[in-house]
């Protein structure tokens, strides 16, 4: 039986930080790995949290600007969870690689698709886990962000479905119980493929309309034409999905696309997708393991998805023209 467990968080961002953050605040064994100066401003004055689950100062928030530098904490570390953007999942965790425990879980708690098998690939199938997490933050300015959007709860799971080690096992359940603790609701699933690939269906069809139109996503589900376009790419990804069999608890599109109207929504109305600030910023955005990544798996089995590399194509030109 665990008692005690030590967590690191590799990726500092909005969501890192919000994670490792409220684990903080409510006494959890947590050290936080970014860049500066986002982390030297938490050093000296502390992780500043506000938005819609309150305002908060983090103090003592242990963090490290770089792998090297917090080497020693990563040795000791019990589960560890990758929170940078998805282009970087594979240099980050060959980074770790050497430092990491023999019964450490290394879980993804990603935008995107593929993640996991990174990890996976990196440290072996029994030591990955992953997340799906539907929580928007933004940081603000270096030791600040805000938490803008709740979506539904963290579900966390083992990469294998079947045959997972009792020991990881253990350890991601005891990790989804410092994040009820800590005032993310979250939950142990057996099989988090699915969900993952449901919060693709999500992302896919809101986040480049968002970015390249830069409006929150009610206003694009309200709108004749832009629904029109995410259905047209729920239709792609359903007959992927068919061809490739991927399950999900839905009947089919119409199935999916009504409940994401009535459920998915309504909480998330106001939002703008975290890729438009990319744009903005001149940064590389996800897109390459969104709608990017369909577009491969389609070219692999034979399933034409035009809507889908139409919308990445746009992205990718939206990040080039920054």
């Amino acid at each position: 039986m665990i008692k005690k467990m030590k967590v690191a968080v590799i990726g500092l961002g909005a969501i890192g930080s919000a994670i490792g953050g409220f684990l903080k605040l409510k006494g959890f064994d947590v050290a936080g790995y970014g860049r500066n100066p986002h982390v030297s401003e938490i050093r000296r004055d502390g992780l500043k949290i506000r938005g819609i689950w309150g305002k908060h100062t983090v103090k003592n928030f242990e963090v490290y600007s770089s792998v090297d530098e917090g080497k020693e904490r990563l040795k000791v570390s019990d589960f560890i969870i990758i929170s940078t953007k998805s282009f970087d999942t594979r240099k980050a965790v060959e980074e770790i690689s050497k430092y990491v425990k023999e019964d450490a879980v290394v879980a993804s708690f990603q935008n995107g698709l593929g993640n996991m098998e990174e990890i996976a690939d990196v440290v072996g199938e029994r030591r990955t886990g992953g997340a799906r997490v539907i929580c928007g933050s933004k940081i603000l300015s270096p030791g600040e962000i805000e938490i803008t959007v709740y979506g539904g709860e963290v579900l966390v799971g083992h990469f294998l479905r079947e045959n997972a080690p009792e020991w990881a096992i253990e350890k991601i359940k005891k990790v989804v119980d410092f994040l009820n603790s800590s005032g993310i609701p979250s939950r142990f699933v057996e099989d988090v493929k699915i969900y993952l690939w449901e919060k693709m269906l999500y992302n896919c069809i809101l986040n480049p309309l968002s970015a390249i139109f830069n409006l929150p996503y009610g206003v694009l589900y309200e709108n004749y034409e832009t629904r029109s376009i995410m259905k047209d790419v729920l239709k792609e990804i359903f007959a992927l999905m068919d061809k490739m069999g991927i399950e999900t608890r839905w009947k089919g599109c119409e199935d999916y696309f009504r409940y994401f109207g009535e459920k998915l929504i309504p909480p998330t109305s106001a939002h703008i997708a975290s890729m438009a600030e990319d744009i903005k910023n001149g940064k590389r955005t996800e897109i390459d393991f969104m709608n990017g990544y369909m577009v491969r798996m389609g070219e692999k089995v034979g399933v034409d998805m035009t809507v889908n590399r139409t919308l990445t194509l746009m992205i990718k030109f939206l990040e080039r023209r920054r």
